[in-house]
């Protein structure tokens, strides 16, 4: 399946998917129990792939931390660092997330 570059593909992709997929359990019921949440969850895994690729750069371009952008996204840090480094970052997500709020709602406010 091809990633989406922004949330505009990744709605085009799921409506192509929807359409394309009803046509096929119209004329074939058994496809629907088959196939077609095999090819639904690729689907919600691309989506959600692209989501996180799409919040992962926008707060690195907010200027947040690499090893803060990373935890925001839940992802385990690398060898030693994990081993030593037990603090949970909590107020450091924080800030960074609601940067990244900030940004979406003065995007979708068109600022």
């Amino acid at each position: 399946m091809p990633a989406a570059g922004n949330s505009h593909n990744v709605a085009a992709l799921i409506k192509d998917f929807t359409e394309r997929h009803l046509r096929k359990r119209r004329k074939h019921p058994e496809y629907a129990e088959r196939i077609l949440p095999k090819e639904l969850a690729a689907l919600l895994a691309n989506v959600d792939e692209v989501s996180k690729r799409a919040r992962r750069t926008g707060i690195a371009k907010l200027g947040v931390r690499p090893d803060i952008a990373e935890r925001c996204l839940n992802h385990a840090q690398p060898g030693i660092i994990a081993t030593y480094d037990t603090h949970h970052y909590v107020e450091e997500k924080r800030g960074a997330l609601t940067q990244w709020t900030v940004h979406l709602e003065a995007l979708r406010a068109g600022t």
